[in-house]
């Protein structure tokens, strides 16, 4: 748990060198792609995807 309360750490101190207009929706996408990465839904993006990727 350490290693990842580092991790995120430095990407808040990396994140404050944004400006604004780019930093908000970059956490905005931040957060879903943490959201569909989750075990609960990681099987159902990597099906969704590769049937995208495969169109």
């Amino acid at each position: 748990m350490a290693s990842r309360r580092s991790l995120v750490y430095e990407y808040e101190q990396k994140r404050r060198l944004l400006p604004r207009w780019v930093r908000k929706p970059l956490a905005a996408w931040w957060d879903r792609m943490s959201m569909v990465l989750e075990p609960k839904w990681f099987r159902t993006t990597v099906l969704v995807r590769a049937a995208w990727f495969s169109m």
